[in-house]
């Protein structure tokens, strides 16, 4: 599950415990804040079940800054100063159950209101995905509580829930993260797996306050649909 089940809550971690810069990625072509071209960018193409997308496909089909409210923006952000989480959480840093054909991620955030949205897409087999998906819904019962020491912000204190939230394609799997130190405010995650056929799609929504299921529901819904329009 390393790089997908963790990127998020790291990309927030850093945001927020750390000074490390966030850079703003290179401008692409968008549409007004707030309103989508997702229904004038559906394929001609509908392909069947076994259909593998390319690399290029995988990134048309993440969420986009034009997805989601006016202030986010798509960033860079470095998660490698951030250690010992899987430590932690050992399921964490499992590896995929199989192997990952092709891959794409999207960091958006609202730096004004340490919002953050990642997404990541990663295709593999039908039977991997499944078994995948498995790996991530034990996460929530398997590491339930725990801490984990950091080089740059001590020792992270984690404690994880299930939550519910209604199913999209295959399976959809969900769980609330809290991360806090002694020093600094917590912060709140709501990471969330899609299983569509062979493709897998990671959402984290996180922030500095309690992060609202329906807006993360609503934001897992267009990520799915952006997905399932296209393959």
């Amino acid at each position: 599950m390393r790089r997908f089940a963790t990127i998020g809550l790291t990309c927030g971690l850093v945001m927020i415990f750390t000074t490390t810069p966030i850079k703003v990625a290179m401008a692409r072509t968008e549409v007004t804040a707030g309103t989508s071209q997702i229904d004038t960018q559906v394929s001609d193409e509908r392909h069947s079940a076994g259909w593998v997308p390319t690399q290029k496909q995988l990134r048309a089909a993440l969420l986009r800054t034009s997805d989601l409210p006016r202030g986010f923006r798509e960033v860079a952000v470095d998660s490698g100063s951030i250690d010992g989480l899987e430590k932690g959480c050992p399921i964490m840093g499992e590896e995929p159950a199989g192997p990952v054909t092709g891959e794409a991620h999207r960091i958006l955030a609202d730096t004004r209101k340490t919002v953050v949205v990642s997404e990541t897409l990663a295709q593999m087999s039908n039977a991997t995905a499944r078994k995948t998906f498995a790996q991530f819904s034990r996460i929530a019962t398997q590491c339930r509580s725990f801490s984990f020491q950091s080089s740059v912000m001590g020792i992270v204190s984690v404690t994880i829930t299930p939550i519910k939230m209604r199913k999209l394609g295959a399976g959809t799997a969900a769980m609330r993260i809290k991360a806090d130190t002694d020093d600094i405010d917590p912060i709140y995650v709501n990471s969330v797996l899609v299983r569509h056929n062979g493709t897998l799609i990671f959402l984290e929504h996180v922030a500095r306050q309690a992060v609202s299921r329906k807006i993360t529901e609503r934001y897992a819904a267009l990520a799915y649909k952006k997905v399932r329009i296209r393959w």
